[in-house]
């Protein structure tokens, strides 16, 4: 199953854009927001199937709208998109599905978030609370990354 709507929050424009194009390029409806507040602004009033969450934002920081969007949203997968390494430890019980470290390897970021999809309804047909799987965390350090120059990705900020 693929998941049709997804939230990414980024302070960062050109990692917004380029998570849309990429994400869009594979059939999924993308709203982007630029910081932590509005992120939580919009979790809580639009339906979402999973949320990108960068960490290191304004006005509101990527920790503070896990909090409140986990809070108020339990069921909605979150996957932390972060340049701070060994962040794991914190994150996981505050309500993250995942974590990856930037830079980015989007073909694993693509394979993270069909894994996410799968087993959780779609929005249209959430009931209950799915079980959330099991917390995934893929280390900077630890991913193949993918330099493909033909490819419209490479998101290393």
């Amino acid at each position: 199953m693929k998941t049709n709507k997804i939230l990414v929050v980024d302070d960062e424009r050109s990692v917004r854009y380029a998570l849309s194009k990429v994400l869009r390029a594979e059939g999924y409806h993308v709203v982007l927001v630029e910081n932590g507040r509005e992120a939580v602004e919009r979790a809580c009033a639009e339906r979402f199937d999973l949320v990108l969450l960068d960490l290191s934002m304004p006005e509101m920081n990527g920790w503070e709208a896990l909090k409140e969007i986990a809070t108020a949203q339990p069921v909605l997968p979150v996957i932390i998109i972060t340049a701070h390494q060994h962040q794991r430890d914190w994150i996981e019980p505050d309500g993250a599905w995942a974590l990856m470290e930037k830079p980015l390897n989007i073909p694993l970021l693509l394979v993270a978030i069909r894994e996410m999809a799968d087993g959780i309804p779609s929005i249209s047909q959430r009931a209950g609370a799915p079980t959330k799987p099991r917390f995934k965390h893929w280390p900077a350090d630890q991913q193949s990354h993918f330099n493909d120059a033909s490819r419209p990705w490479g998101i290393n900020e």
